[in-house]
């Protein structure tokens, strides 16, 4: 009997391990964002009976809150399957780029400022990077491990900046008048944070748990990225700027 050749068993090891992560991160997050997603309904649903609001405004968040109801379990299934599509670009993406193409990283906030209508997305990456600021740190050396890739071009399927782009990409969809879209904003970040927090413990938990764990040992191989990609990575990923205390 012929030994396996190691070359080509690494690949499907990466592979194997790869979808072990993106399936157990599937079953953390889907009823998390459940969560999010009925806080958000009730959020407008409660906008809906403010005696704060101008009439014309209690009737759009209803019609708001009604649609939006209806949708979802259609919301967080288009979240999910986002977060699917980044495991798949993340494994064909996972070699090095050219200079002139490359990516910030998870942690690199420099490029927020450019996103469209951006103050309540840049304000949930930004907070909710400096509360798990360890744990996404380890999540994206113990990945770019995994993939031999390059941990400062290295984007999390499961990141904040992911979740909060999908998160828009689907409520601008919708078409929603400008004063709910702020609403759901707040109520999405503040409902999100906890959530997410939660997922990345369980994330870092696993990551250095024994077999018994879907994705034990995952962060085991880390000290095989260069030194000196893990001593840049530390240096974008210093002390970010305080954000908003009250988000």
């Amino acid at each position: 009997m012929k030994p396996e050749n190691s070359d080509s068993a690494a690949p499907a090891q990466q592979l194997a391990r790869i979808m072990a992560l993106r399936q157990y991160t599937r079953k953390l997050l889907q009823p998390r964002l459940s969560l999010v997603a009925e806080a958000m309904a009730d959020h407008l649903f409660n906008l809906s009976a403010s005696a704060k609001l101008a009439p014309e405004h209690r009737t759009q968040a209803f019609e708001a809150f009604s649609g939006f109801k209806s949708r979802s379990k259609d919301f967080v299934g288009s979240l999910i399957a986002d977060i699917d599509l980044d495991f798949e670009n993340l494994i064909a993406n996972r070699h090095p780029q050219s200079d002139g193409e490359q990516t910030s990283a998870e942690l690199d906030l420099s490029e927020l400022r450019g996103f469209k209508n951006s103050s309540a997305i840049d304000s949930i990456v930004q907070a909710g990077t400096e509360r798990y600021w360890g744990q996404l740190e380890s999540l994206t050396l113990g990945l770019a491990t995994l993939l031999d890739a390059n941990p400062l071009t290295l984007r999390l399927p499961f990141g904040l900046r992911g979740l909060a782009t999908d998160y828009r990409r689907y409520i601008d969809r919708l078409e929603l008048p400008a004063f709910i879209i702020a609403e759901l904003d707040r109520a999405f970040t503040r409902n999100l944070l906890p959530e997410a927090g939660a997922l990345y413990q369980e994330l870092s938990a696993g990551l250095t748990a024994s077999d018994n764990s879907p994705i034990g040992g995952l962060h085991s191989g880390t000290q095989g990225n260069s030194s000196e990609s893990v001593r840049q990575l530390s240096n974008l990923t210093e002390a970010p700027p305080p954000s908003d205390p009250s988000v």
